[in-house]
């Protein structure tokens, strides 16, 4: 993973909608969205899009942090504060036993995300009639999007979410930073590591093999020795999962 902390459980194997909607990060969708025949919410049962984690925890009592990413640890660090509040046992579209999930970066509210276990199959029927035809159709999931506010689902799960549109593109932008910044992180590692390694080949080749067969250490030592302190010799740099 990109994030720091921890969460509880295998919550990255759930069939959970992505709290994220890459084709409007990506811009993949129209530059004028068609309105939806009803306004997607700005919410659900009180709860807004923009509010903050202990405005939603005082309207939601009993509400399970599953992630909390921590903050930022420096100005570099790309993505911000992503805080996860679930409540399992909610009804929503006349769908019993289903799970909410609060989605927050920077300790705003930005995308809740449902999942309805018993519901069988795609809530996308129930969503057309709520909301008419998608106003937009991309990589299995469906979009019905208003001017500040939309709605998501998959084809093939029982899951949905309610997402603010701004807040959710920068979240998106702020992972896909991160992810290249993560990438150079581990590209930079492999070509240390690979530094280190011919500096030992070639120190192994060089060494005065008769003086060190006097004093009984193998050739390469000198070169091992030097590099306990390198980054070849302590454990190799690793972005962080």
């Amino acid at each position: 993973m990109i994030l720091r902390g921890q969460t509880r459980g295998a919550r990255g194997a759930l069939p959970w909608l992505l709290g994220a909607v890459l084709c409007v990060a990506l811009g993949t969708g129209p530059a004028r969205p068609v309105q939806a025949a009803e306004a997607p919410p700005d919410g659900w049962k009180g709860a807004k899009f923009r509010m903050s984690v202990e405005e939603v925890r005082a309207l939601f009592p009993g509400l399970e942090t599953t992630l909390d990413s921590g903050e930022p640890k420096d100005a570099v660090e790309s993505v911000p504060r992503l805080v996860y509040l679930e409540k399992k046992g909610v009804s929503v579209l006349d769908q019993e036993g289903c799970t909410v999930r609060f989605q927050f970066a920077a300790d705003q509210l930005y995308f809740i995300n449902f999942h309805c276990p018993n519901a069988k199959g795609s809530l996308k029927p129930l969503l057309t009639k709520r909301y008419g035809d998608p106003t937009l159709y991309a990589a299995g999931v469906s979009y019905w999007q208003g001017m500040d506010w939309g709605v998501a689902a998959g084809d093939d799960v029982p899951s949905f979410g309610f997402y603010d549109r701004q807040l959710d593109k920068l979240v998106q932008q702020a992972m896909l930073r991160a992810l290249d910044e993560q990438t150079r992180a581990r590209i930079q590692a492999a070509l240390q590591q690979q530094i280190e390694e011919a500096r030992r080949k070639a120190g192994s080749a060089t060494a005065p093999a008769g003086k060190a067969g006097a004093e009984g250490e193998a050739p390469s030592a000198a070169a091992g020795s030097a590099g306990a302190d390198s980054p070849a010799g302590s454990k190799p740099a690793r972005a962080p999962n």
